[in-house]
């Protein structure tokens, strides 16, 4: 039987992507990083962000480390930076920056979809699970989150749950390449 989720878990990546595109896109940036002494975190920040925007996340993650550096509870700088860590590859500082944001009791459920995926590409698929289940329990409408814990459960050797959540995720109506995807796996 195909593994049909090479092309979905494309997709979960491109849709993290995007996601920091549109994030980027809401900001207003400072035309030009006129460094002063009333240079504040939230201004590192945004230089951060636009070096995202400009594809450089290492560059992006000097900016956040001195936005925190000025201000050791910006959220917003600490969440820009679990997701440039996630861009690099860095799983587990990822994953101590969005446990911090739970420490500061931002519960937002993409917290916990971000640690899923952490986890996920650690390879702790059990501990992965449980933060989509987080997730979904503060979101239930998120189609997403349902996939990437039906990817999971194919891992676990779960078809029967990963069929179960892909359903879910179909009826919330992710996308038209689900709905066949599912078809196909889960006749």
């Amino acid at each position: 039987m195909k593994n049909p989720f090479n092309q979905i878990n494309s997709l979960m990546n491109l849709t993290v992507y995007r996601f920091i595109k549109v994030f980027v896109f809401f900001i207003v940036f400072t035309p030009c990083y006129q460094l002063t002494a009333q240079t504040t975190s939230d201004d590192f920040n945004n230089f951060g962000l636009n070096e995202l925007e400009h594809l450089k996340p290492k560059k992006a993650l000097k900016y956040f480390n001195k936005a925190i550096e000025l201000d050791s509870i910006n959220e917003t700088a600490y969440y820009n930076r679990a997701l440039t860590y996630f861009e690099l590859g860095e799983f587990k500082k990822a994953i101590e920056d969005y446990q911090k944001l739970i420490k500061f009791k931002t519960l937002d459920n993409q917290i916990y979809f971000e640690l899923g995926q952490c986890y996920n590409a650690l390879g702790e698929y059990e501990t992965a699970i449980l933060n989509f289940n987080k997730s979904i329990e503060m979101n239930p409408k998120s189609p997403s989150s349902y996939i990437e814990r039906a990817m999971l459960k194919i891992k676990l050797n779960d078809q029967k749950g990963a069929c179960e959540d892909l359903n879910i995720a179909n009826n919330l109506e992710y996308n038209i390449e689900v709905s066949s995807k599912l078809v196909e796996f889960c006749k």
